[in-house]
């Protein structure tokens, strides 16, 4: 990574000539990151915490508030996640 803004949407721009695989909506999981620790408690930080994510194009995309955290100070990687969608469904039997 090459930044990620402190937003209400921050942004997460990769270094020059790296893309990212992701699209809207998917979800991605921050480690890595050097510096963004929790302005709350500094015990945490935005390592290991899943973010849904807006495309902006090929090379960088919003997760979300970042305003609780410290400032960037490099590295880190975003890992795509998968998350369960629970769908139900009304029975055959309900339906006649």
């Amino acid at each position: 990574m090459e930044e990620i803004t402190i937003a209400e949407k921050g942004l997460v721009k990769l270094l020059k000539g790296q893309r990212h695989p992701f699209e809207d909506g998917e979800s991605v999981r921050i480690s890595g990151v050097k510096g963004m620790k929790s302005l709350t408690n500094e015990s945490l930080s935005i390592n290991g915490t899943i973010h849904k994510i807006q495309v902006v194009d090929q090379n960088s995309f919003y997760i979300g508030d970042t305003t609780g955290y410290s400032n960037y100070e490099g590295e880190g990687s975003a890992r795509n996640v998968k998350t369960a969608n629970l769908t139900g469904f009304k029975s055959l039997e309900a339906c006649s």
